[in-house]
């Protein structure tokens, strides 16, 4: 006879096999609709809600400047 963690560990086994047999065909409905909702927005003469995922802006971070060279006048030097 199982103990109650044992149930435990089977029904988050059991949750975790759910979930990735499901998550493509939910992720890929998704997608459908996007595309769907894209097409009829487009039939419909309006812009598009949202850019696809590959169109978005990307972050373009700035460099930061070089330090500048050391002079040798090293006051921070420990005693």
């Amino acid at each position: 006879m199982g103990t109650a963690l044992e149930t435990l560990w089977n029904v988050l086994l059991a949750a975790a096999l759910l979930t990735l047999l499901l998550a493509p065909a939910l992720l890929g409905e998704r997608r459908e609709r996007r595309i769907d909702r894209q097409l009829r927005d487009a039939e419909r003469g309006r812009p598009a809600a949202r850019k696809p995922l590959g169109e978005r802006t990307a972050v373009h971070l700035t460099t930061v400047p070089p330090l500048p060279a050391p002079t040798g006048d090293d006051t921070c030097a420990a005693a």
